[in-house]
């Protein structure tokens, strides 16, 4: 068990030793991914549109902990979603739409995996959810409502560079999906 201990830490410590900065202090990041498991909405909706994401970021810190292969980011998100709520056996029910602003931080550490970035970070933000009424509702009033509130994330995500500046990347964690895939733009 000590040898097995002892070939994962000089694994590790190699890893550390030869990574690539894959993101570091100045490079400037764009993610445009498609959600794949909505969390904005519950049962008996369907999606109108799919939960989009767009964020930036920039590398501000290297060498984060003393760590040559650990950097820190900062940026910002975008996310929106739509859906339609129609009730059984009747012509009326509600459109729906959910927007997520948020700003976003994330330590990266780098992997001895060329072109690969993993990371980890926060995002606090701001939710807006409204709905719309449609159909022939008849005598009873519709109410056609807006609200907000505070919105917060932990997510995991890495990026996967194909060429000097495009590759793709997945995160997992709460935002306007809870797993997002899409392309990145490396500035």
């Amino acid at each position: 068990m000590k040898r097995v201990i002892a070939l994962f830490a000089c694994v590790f410590a190699v890893s550390v030793a030869s990574a690539q900065n894959e993101f570091e202090k100045g490079v400037t990041r764009i993610n445009l991914g498609v959600g794949v498991g909505g969390s904005t909405f519950g049962e008996g909706y369907s999606t109108t549109v799919p939960p989009i994401a767009a964020s930036a970021e920039w590398g501000v810190v290297d060498e984060l902990f003393d760590a040559e292969a650990c950097s820190l980011g900062v940026g910002g998100y975008l996310g929106y979603t739509a859906a339609k709520y129609k009730y059984a056996g009747v012509n009326y029910g509600y459109n729906v739409s959910g927007v997520i602003i948020g700003a976003r931080s994330a330590i990266h550490y780098q992997f001895n995996v060329k072109k690969l970035d993993t990371y980890g970070g926060l995002m606090v933000g701001y939710n807006i959810a409204s709905a719309k009424a449609y159909g022939n509702w008849g005598n009873t009033p519709t109410t056609n409502l807006s609200v907000g509130g505070f919105s917060w994330s932990l997510y995991f995500g890495a990026n996967y560079r194909f060429t000097e500046k495009l590759g793709a990347f997945a995160e997992l964690g709460y935002g306007i999906s809870y797993l997002t895939l899409g392309l990145s733009l490396k500035l």
